[in-house]
């Protein structure tokens, strides 16, 4: 009688288990069709989640779950969307990264929208180099949208964000090339192209044409018509002529371009394995790209302007800017503050 009682209470363990391993199996099933909400409704935070995993950085992007803000420091990298052939081109100057530094102010923001779009277009050079952008915005709030700005920018090449703390206007332009160089940002690349958004290349060939050339070390505006006085907001160089001292935190007679002149005058300057890009030399006091040129007079263009000849508005934004080009040019160009004015 025992015996029996033993065998029915077996059978029913047997069935009980049996009934649960089909629930389970059911279960599995029925979540492989259901999108359950959570992370993955968006592509920018699941990206953002996946840096979390067990072999992320130490500063790979966190976001808070309570403010649903990204913090800093942060690092993001993106693949391209789609691959790019390089060119023979590629194989006389080799890897070349792009370095932006931006606070994404309006302005940074309408430039990448609407004009970096053709520069990359326009240009090979650019259309094969990785990017960097070193993004610190204002507000904090603004990260994730900065972060989707430059990632529809930059979409075809490979990105890598740098998200820090923002910093005032000067010091955060010092503080990117001081980290990249702390941190070894250019490792592996022959050259870094180091700009603003606001700041175009309209033209390229003299870019390529002389970084081909074994003899040149950097491509360098001259903000000063006595002597030598770099421009900060864009240059072409080898990464290895800097060393950790190129871009101190305190800058020399507290001045970018007096700093970073000084600070390359043994290694490029004295030896003379620069070349100064034709054309860009400013013809007014103003320490800008081309400044006082008519625009298509220098191949790299850094005004606070938007010109219709390289800036492309779609008709579905104009009306949010309220922005109409005219002609001829310089009419044509739009103040960027008058059109921020205009859209609050």
């Amino acid at each position: 009688m025992m015996h029996a009682i033993q065998e029915v209470g077996r059978r029913k363990d047997t069935n009980i288990r049996r009934i649960l391993g089909i629930f389970v199996l059911c279960l599995c099933v029925v979540s492989l069709f259901i999108d359950f909400p959570g992370d993955s409704e968006d592509p920018f935070k699941q990206e953002v989640y996946r840096k979390l995993g067990d072999d992320a950085p130490e500063d790979a992007a966190i976001l808070d779950p309570e403010s649903n803000i990204l913090q800093v420091p942060s690092t993001l990298t993106f693949s391209p969307r789609e691959t790019i052939t390089l060119s023979t081109d590629a194989d006389n100057y080799g890897r070349v990264l792009l370095y932006v530094t931006s606070h994404m102010s309006r302005q940074h923001e309408m430039f990448l929208k609407y004009c970096w779009p053709n520069v990359l277009a326009r240009s090979k050079l650019l259309q094969q180099a990785d990017v960097a952008v070193f993004l610190n915005p204002a507000e904090e709030e603004k990260r994730e949208e900065a972060i989707d700005v430059v990632k529809a920018t930059f979409e075809n090449n490979p990105l890598t964000v740098y998200l820090r703390e923002n910093q005032a206007y000067a010091t955060g332009a010092v503080m990117a090339m001081h980290e990249a160089m702390a941190s070894n940002f250019f490792d592996g690349y022959d050259w870094v192209i180091r700009l603003n958004p606001d700041v175009l290349i309209r033209d390229d060939a003299f870019l390529t044409e002389k970084m081909a050339d074994p003899e040149v070390s950097a491509l360098l505006i001259n903000c000063s018509n006595r002597g030598s006085k770099v421009h900060t907001d864009f240059f072409v160089i080898k990464p290895i002529v800097l060393n950790a001292n190129s871009f101190p935190e305190a800058l020399w007679r507290k001045n970018a371009e007096l700093s970073f002149t000084k600070s390359i005058q043994e290694s490029v300057l004295e030896r003379k394995a620069h070349r100064w890009i034709p054309g860009t030399a400013p013809r007014t006091s103003q320490c800008r790209a081309g400044h006082g040129h008519e625009f298509h007079e220098s191949p790299i263009v850094h005004q606070h302007y938007l010109h219709p000849e390289i800036c492309s508005i779609p008709e579905s934004d104009k009306e949010a800017v309220e922005f109409e080009f005219t002609d001829p040019w310089p009419n044509s160009w739009t103040l960027v503050d008058q059109i921020e004015s205009s859209s609050s």
